[in-house]
């Protein structure tokens, strides 16, 4: 379980092997990786950003906070998901639960399934 936080952070979710899913916080992403708020669960395999996803992913043998995808992702997603990122460090506050907020940016062939 993740401690109350006031660190910037993007909701996700990871899926593992085993089917299970984990609320993760992502605390910086680049086209290549993403580092968690963290440690990343064992047999992760795939993740979500917000809404936007899935992303084939793996863990990080030389960090235990990092997940490194499996191809690089668009610069665009990483630009939308760093630009808030920014404006929670400016405004000092935690959204980790504004899923609302990125719902919108999924396109109908990778948009999230309703649970």
């Amino acid at each position: 379980m993740y401690a109350a936080s006031t660190a910037p952070a993007i909701p996700g979710e990871i899926r593992t092997h085993n089917g299970a899913a984990v609320q993760v916080r992502i605390v910086a992403l680049s086209t290549d990786y993403c580092l968690l708020g963290d440690y990343a669960p064992e047999g992760a395999e795939e993740l979500w950003l917000g809404a936007i996803g899935p992303f084939r992913v793996r863990r990080d043998g030389s960090r235990a906070d990092r997940l490194v995808f499996d191809g690089s992702i668009h610069p665009a997603i990483v630009g939308h998901f760093n630009a808030v990122l920014a404006v929670q460090a400016d405004e000092g506050a935690d959204m980790p639960n504004a899923t609302h907020l990125f719902a919108a940016t999924a396109t109908s062939a990778s948009q999230r399934p309703a649970a």
